[in-house]
Parts: structure tokens; sequence; C-alpha cells
């Protein structure tokens, strides 16, 4: 811990690392300066200067620190890295999204941080375990319908499993390099595995012929081949006309086959997992090949819920999805996924009701079941959480292009505290959190802190920093501390606390009342 400056009350620090950050504004939003305001125009000038001056501090501070080795270096709060090696500096880094069920859209378009430039940063080695405490139990409901192909069953925990553990680690069985339901591109995938890995297929849950109309034709050509059959298989080899032995040998292993295509198309349907988060429209400029979609046969035994304990994610270094708990998991509880891309959490119930419906879903979870008391505070939740969005996504597009004065910022500080707020409500344990949190830390308190007086300078940046590490505190939860988006948030933490070091030591040493916070 670095010495506390003289010249910052010393409660100052411990304040801001205390405070609740989930609810926390500079001085609630209420401090001003004792003289008169300056104009807008004239807080951006002002707030541009001091980024200039800042960036120029910090490069010279870091190239004095670094010599020849790879360093982090902020710029107002955003981490920047530098590359151990010109080899290393050519890499591009392409970080996932979660892997959702299906290629759903999202309200949420803000990412995850991402390195600087597309340059990779060495990262050293992290071993995490996998502890797979579960195991597959027949649902109660299991053997009530009458198809006996539609295998109801769950992950359960055998043992409390503690949130952040990883609990699936798997390869896919195999991919194909379009988001659909292709019959050319799966049967082959499939015919290609093993007879044990083909087998592996049949206890998952497959989708409802309706959900896809190539579903619904598949059903209907076996239904149709079945029909016609029947008459003949149903008589006795004795009794068979010639011609209708004939048209069964013909016709038999045609319909053993479509029904074969029906059984693996409706799982795949069922169970597929995205394995980029690009738009549909982009995933064409992939080079040839590449891997869009996969099955994952463990991670697709663990169903759906709108309030989930567990995150999936697909790791392309490793070609793995990994599954964590984001919170402590009972004995005997079941663990749950979210069937959607990130607008779970900003869609009420109807609406995720319906979107479920054509996957073939249904959810009796607490934000679905009206009966349960949490439904309501789920029901407003949401959709705060809707309104929200709306406003920040156009607050944040116009911060792009435009210097924002201090009250601005702060009302946009407040509705991003309150959206998530709403997200906990809501039961939102994943990224989802971070990548909001995240615009906190690199773009609205960086920018509040060019703005604030100068003896709020030092807690301005101790708040980011607070952020920072709470966004990397659940990045770890939800990834692990081996995937790079965790290390891109480990590094926006060191850049954060670098920044406070040099403006400890700037007040320090005075070099405040020299100039470093003076117009130029």
């Amino acid at each position: 811990m670095p010495p506390k400056p003289s010249s910052v009350p010393a409660a100052s620090e411990q304040a801001a690392a205390e405070a609740n950050l989930d609810g926390l504004t500079l001085n609630g939003g209420d401090h001003r300066d004792t003289g008169e305001k300056s104009a807008p125009g004239e807080q951006g000038a002002k707030a541009r200067r001091n980024r200039n001056r800042d960036k120029r501090r910090r490069s010279k501070k870091s190239k004095d620190a670094t010599a020849d080795n790879a360093t982090s270096t902020t710029t107002d709060g955003v981490t920047e890295v530098d590359s151990t090696s010109e080899a290393e500096a050519d890499k591009s880094i392409d970080l996932r999204a979660p892997s959702p069920l299906s290629d759903t859209d999202t309200i949420a378009t803000e990412s995850l941080p991402q390195f600087k430039f597309g340059r990779a940063l060495s990262q050293p080695f992290v071993e995490v375990p996998v502890l797979a405490h579960y195991e597959l139990r027949e649902l109660p409901s299991a053997g009530e319908n009458e198809d006996d192909d539609d295998n109801d069953q769950g992950l359960f925990a055998f043992k409390k499993i503690e949130q952040g553990t990883r609990i699936i680690s798997e390869r896919p069985l195999f991919t194909l390099p379009a988001p659909g339901d292709q019959l050319h591109d799966l049967m082959p995938a499939y015919h290609n595995l093993p007879k044990s890995e083909q087998e592996r297929i049949w206890n998952l849950r497959p989708a409802a012929p309706e959900t896809s109309e190539q579903l619904q034709n598949l059903r209907f050509l076996t239904d149709r081949l079945a029909m016609d059959l029947q008459n003949i298989m149903f008589k006795s080899e004795a009794i068979r006309t010639k011609e209708e032995q004939a048209t069964l040998d013909e016709m038999k292993p045609k319909l053993e086959n479509a029904m074969n295509v029906w059984r693996v198309a409706a799982r795949w349907h069922a169970n597929r997992c995205s394995m980029t988060d690009l738009p549909v429209a982009q995933r064409a400029d992939l080079p040839k090949g590449t891997p869009v979609t996969g099955l994952f046969i463990e991670r697709a035994h663990i169903r759906h819920s709108c309030v989930p304990n567990c995150f999936a994610s697909y790791d392309p270094n490793l070609d793995r999805i990994n599954v964590h708990v984001t919170r402590d998991i009972a004995v005997g509880e079941e663990l749950t996924l979210s069937a959607f891309a990130d607008n779970n959490y900003y869609k009420n119930a109807e609406d995720r009701k319906e979107e479920l419906s054509a996957w073939g879903l249904t959810c009796n979870c607490e934000a679905c079941d009206e009966k349960h008391p949490k439904f309501e505070i789920h029901e407003a939740a949401r959709q705060r959480a809707h309104t929200r969005v709306v406003l920040l996504n156009d607050i944040l597009t116009r911060l792009e292009t435009e210097d924002f004065p201090e009250d601005n910022l702060t009302t946009a500080q407040e509705i991003l505290l309150a959206l998530i707020r709403d997200l906990k409500a809501s039961g939102c344990e994943t990224v989802e959190t971070v990548r909001w949190r995240n615009i906190l830390v690199d773009r609205i308190l960086p920018a509040r802190a060019l703005v604030v007086p100068d003896s709020e300078k030092l807690i301005a940046w101790q708040i980011v920093l607070g952020h920072a590490r709470e966004c990397e505190r659940m990045g770890k939860i939800c990834y692990g501390g081996d995937r790079e988006e965790c290390r891109v948030l480990e590094q926006t933490r060191e850049g954060t606390e670098a920044a406070i070091r040099m403006l400890e030591e700037a007040i320090a040493n005075e070099e405040a009342v020299g100039g470093f916070f003076d117009e130029d």
C-alpha cells in the first residue's frame, strides 16, 4: 500500500474502499465548486487539456519505469497493453461471448474490454480445477410423457458447490460451420462419430417438431412412410405377397434412415451452442470450415432457468466450453443455465415464454411462476433494466462524440448504478453486470475524474479502482482465472492502481502545486 498523500484526509481512501459501489456516486453527485461554474464548452476544453497532459505525464512515467519489459499503462483509466515481443505484437485476440443455446439478439450492446490494438498479452499459467460435483437424475415428471423419445433429465449437485467452481470443461462432440439445422453437414458429422459417441446423443432432450420447419417436415416424412408400411409390417411373412415384401425391403431402410435423421436433428436443434458472438450476417466472412456451432454433451444436460445459477462460455484457445457456478449450490439443487443470450434480464415473463416456446422449452422458475413471491420483483426489475439500457445506449453513443458536463456524467453514472442493482434484483450473477460496470471503469468515471475539483480527484480514481476490482472478481467467478477475458480485467485493475500511485506520488511530492493540475 503506497503512503497516503498528506494533502488528502487519511480516511478518504478507506471510505472509498468500504463504500457500497452499486449505490455510490462521488459525494452523492452533490459536490460543487465554490466559485462560479464554467460553461459546458469551457469545461470540455479544460477536460481535454487535462486529458492530454495526463497522457503525456503517464507516458513519461511509464517509459521510465518499464525499460524493455512489457507494461500496462492507463489513459483515463483504460488499460493499454504493450506486447512482450515483436512476434506477439502481431497476434490478434478473438474474445468469444458466452455461448447461448440460441442465436438471439441482445439489447445489451456493450462488450467486455479487449486488448488494445489486438495485441496479445503474455498470460501466466493458471490451473483451474474441474470439480464435477453433480450427477444426472431423472426429473419427477419423467415417464409421464407418452413419447418415449423425450428424456426428462437434469444435473443435480450431490455435494455443496462453492461460487466460482468450474464444474464442466469439455470439448464439442462435433461442430458445424453454420448456425442452423443443415442436414447436409449434420448427418455426415454424426456418422463420423464412433458408435459409443453416437449413443451419448440419445440421452439428450429432443426438440418438439413444431419448433422448426425442418423438424416438422422430417416428422411428416417419417409418419407418412410409417403409415404406408404399417399394413405390410403387421402381416406375417407367410401371408405377404411378393410385391408387399419387395416394397417392405425397399422402403424399410428408408424409414429407418428418416427416423434416425429426425432423432439426430431434433437433439441438435435443442442442444447446439453458439461458438462465436459474430452476427449471422458477418459469419459468412469467416474462413471456410470455421466452427460456428457445436454440441457439448455435459453442458446440454443442464436445463434452462431465467434465474440461472451457472454460467457457460466457450474458450476458443482451448476449444472447450467451461461451466462455472455463479453462486453457492446446495446439495440436491439443480444446476441451471440461461438458454438466452444476454437479453434474459431485459424481457418480461410473457416475452421470455414466447421465445422459449420457439425452442420447445418451458420454464417454471421464480421469474416465470406468477404465484411465486418474487415474481413481481423480477417483472419490475427487468422492465426497469430494459428502460435504463435504452437510455444508456443513447448516452454512451453521444459520449463518443461530445464532452459531457459533469451533471450529465453524474446522471449517466446514477442510471448505470441503478441498472446494476436491477440486474442483481433479477438474479443476474453473470458477466452482464461486468459489461456494464466496466463502462464506469472505462468511460464514465474517468471522464468525471477530469472535471471534479482537484481535491477530489484521488477519491474519484479510488472509486474507479473499486469498480475495477469488482469487475475482476465477477470475471473470475464466471470465466475462471485462466481466461484471457480475466487477464484483460486484471490489466484494467492494475492500470487503475498505477494511475492512483502516480497521482499519490504527485500529491505527496507537492507536484500538484507546481502545475500538475494547472492549465498549460
